[in-house]
């Protein structure tokens, strides 16, 4: 797919010539130049430019990341924050051999997971009236991505002798705020 079949609703620029990083809510068509990648772009409001020795990301290893893990006493496992801002965060979570995760829900936005190394049980089901009941389980392997939507009770299990690695993308609320622990 070429990026003048995507629809968006949002270009980001990243803009050579003074290092600045504009985010676009609005998209005009530019004069298509020999080797140009993007071909849209907008001119918002320009922002200060951006220093030479200014980092422009945060680049972590997961697997060092992981090594200065602190553990979650709440929710029983390792765990740290990779990247990203409150609206959208990466971590990375290391659950040892024979742990349950202590059920829990949020009240706005997904948890996004992908399994990078060992097995794992999930459980969910939904909160309703403040009960709720297991309707779902199911193995996840390495490799394996799937999501939890907004006030479904999940629980993850390691029931392996082998350490359980996992991603998972979510607003940082819900390492916070909104994690709503239940008992089972």
């Amino acid at each position: 797919m070429t990026i003048d079949k995507l629809q968006m609703n949002f270009e980001f620029r990243i803009s050579i010539r003074n290092l600045r990083f504009e985010i676009c809510p609005s998209i005009r068509p530019l004069r298509e130049h020999s080797g140009t990648i993007l071909r849209y772009a907008c001119y918002a409001s320009a922002r200060e430019p951006v220093t030479k020795n200014q980092l422009l990301m945060n680049k972590t290893n997961i697997f060092s990341a992981l090594k200065d893990a602190l553990m979650d006493e709440y929710a029983g496992i390792k765990i740290v924050k990779l990247t990203g801002d409150k609206d959208l965060s990466m971590y990375v979570a290391d659950i040892a051999p024979h742990t349950a995760l202590t059920p829990h829900y949020h009240t706005a936005g997904i948890d996004a997971y992908q399994i990078l190394k060992g097995i794992g049980t999930m459980k969910t089901g939904p909160y309703v009236k403040d009960n709720f009941e297991w309707t779902e389980k199911f193995t996840a392997v390495e490799g394996d991505c799937f999501h939890i939507e907004p006030y479904i009770v999940h629980q993850i299990l390691n029931e392996s002798d082998e350490t359980l690695v996992l991603v998972f993308a979510c607003p940082e609320s819900h390492v916070g705020e909104d994690r709503h622990f239940l008992a089972e």
